[in-house]
């Protein structure tokens, strides 16, 4: 998948129709380079019923536009600098500038998000925390464009996206 390509998927071309790359670049003009317009569409591509067709184009269009919508405004909030004396973007525009929950890392305090690895419940069991080489649980803290935080969150994605989890 690479943008205006004639061979992507429906749902990646109807995205393009949507947001251009142009677009995508004036809507984030402060990301993080991982994220480019490439990658995004290329995970939308993963999910073949995200801006897909269901029933008329004008439907399909407008209920694409809101789940776009709505992604972009999860990932300002979960990934933007939230920088209001910024003078030269607005809040709303600061979004995917940080591919790691900030000031996470594997081995800074704090940032676990494993407080639950002890428990015996369903969810905890279908998504068993992992441990580190020296034994510690590993650490969920939020990662990518939807800062998913815990292991039961990066059990479920594993599952929708690799299979696995």
């Amino acid at each position: 998948i690479k943008p205006k390509r004639k061979e992507n998927p429906d749902n990646v071309k109807r995205v393009e129709f949507i947001l251009s790359e142009d677009n995508y670049e004036e809507l984030f003009p402060r990301r993080h380079p991982s994220y480019t317009y490439t990658r995004f569409i290329q995970a939308i591509g993963i999910f073949p019923s995200v801006c897909s067709y269901v029933g008329r184009e004008e439907d399909s269009d407008a209920i694409c536009r809101k789940t776009l919508a709505t992604m972009f405004a999860h990932f300002t909030q979960e990934t933007g600098n939230h920088n209001p004396s910024d003078k030269d973007y607005d809040e709303w525009r600061q979004g995917l500038s940080s591919v790691r929950e900030q000031g996470c890392t594997d081995s800074s305090p704090g940032c676990d998000y494993n407080d639950n690895c002890e428990d015996k419940d369903s969810i905890t069991k279908k998504w068993a925390c992992g441990k580190d080489r020296s034994g510690k649980w590993k650490k969920y803290y939020g990662r990518g464009a939807k800062q998913l935080s815990y292991n039961f969150n990066y059990g479920q994605f594993s599952q929708a996206m690799f299979g696995d989890g």
